[in-house]
């Protein structure tokens, strides 16, 4: 059993190497946009994101057949730009309709939960009506980690960079309005300005990594670790960084039972077990 986790390892950090170090920049950025999403108490942006992400990627691949004037029996899938074009639009189109429908912050979570069953219902339709492919569909679902290539990992890295710059930049006065908008505004600073601005980091951060990743390792990175890690961190100015190792804990584990051949589970549901499972784990020590 060793020797097999070994190579597991070692398949992770050799042969699959973009996809692991794909997965472990979203793991490190994920968290710190769920404890932002968890503080201002709607987290069901941290589903309607990833979903609105895969959504755009279904329409993409059915608009470049139609446009290429594929055949309905004839297997397609367009490259990195296309789909990353089409996550793009569905979550600019998706986060502006939460956002501008939205006059007050308790209903963003509500429009974020309509917005989720939409994108799931039109993402099945435009499979449905786009040529067939196998395995693209089932990698929509799960990602393509294990596949993914040198243009798809940068894509990834240079979107985390990205958005933890801004987080950073941003940090303080993101906290301050997601936790006490009424300091907030004795302070100058403008919570709606600052609320789009999450809006913002959420969607250009699930367009181009779930995609890749896959909506559900994308939204349980986002969620899991800051909902069991609130009620167990010993302060607010741990909960970030707690959050953080539990995503990085589990999303280590996922991978390597992802390329562990006696298990071979896909990156998606072993993403999400091992991060529940690492963040009861680090909520467990912490209590």
């Amino acid at each position: 059993m060793i020797e097999s986790l070994c190579e597991a390892w070692n398949l992770a950090i050799g042969l699959f190497f973009d996809g692991f170090v794909s997965l472990l920049a979203i793991a490190l950025t994920a968290p710190l946009i769920g404890v932002l999403l968890v503080l201002r108490r709607m987290p069901l942006l941290g589903l309607a994101g990833p979903q609105l992400a895969s959504c755009g990627r279904a329409g993409a691949i059915y608009v470049s057949a139609l446009v290429g004037g594929t055949e309905a029996t004839h297997a397609f899938e367009p490259g990195h730009g296309a789909l990353v074009a089409g996550a793009v639009v569905a979550v600019t189109i998706g986060m502006l309709a939460i956002g501008v429908s939205s006059h007050e912050r308790r209903f963003v979570g509500t429009r974020a939960g309509i917005a989720f069953v939409v994108a799931m219902a039109l993402q099945d339709i435009f499979y449905l009506h786009s040529p067939p492919h196998p395995g693209l569909e089932e990698a929509t679902h799960h990602g393509h980690l294990l596949t993914v290539d040198a243009v798809g990992r940068d894509l990834v890295l240079g979107c985390c960079a990205v958005t933890l710059a801004v987080c950073w930049s941003t940090w303080r006065r993101q906290w301050i309005s997601a936790f006490d908008p009424d300091q907030a505004r004795l302070l100058g600073l403008s919570v709606r300005r600052e609320l789009v601005t999450t809006l913002l980091l959420v969607g250009g951060f699930c367009a181009v990594c779930a995609p890749i990743a896959g909506p559900l390792s994308v939204f349980t990175l986002t969620l899991v670790p800051p909902v069991f890690v609130r009620a167990a961190s010993p302060s607010l100015a741990s909960y970030a960084p707690l959050s953080i190792v539990a995503g990085l804990l589990g999303a280590v584990a996922a991978f390597v039972l992802a390329c562990w051949e006696q298990v071979d589970w896909p990156p998606g549901p072993a993403v999400t077990l091992c991060v529940v499972a690492s963040s009861a784990l680090v909520s467990g020590i912490l209590i």
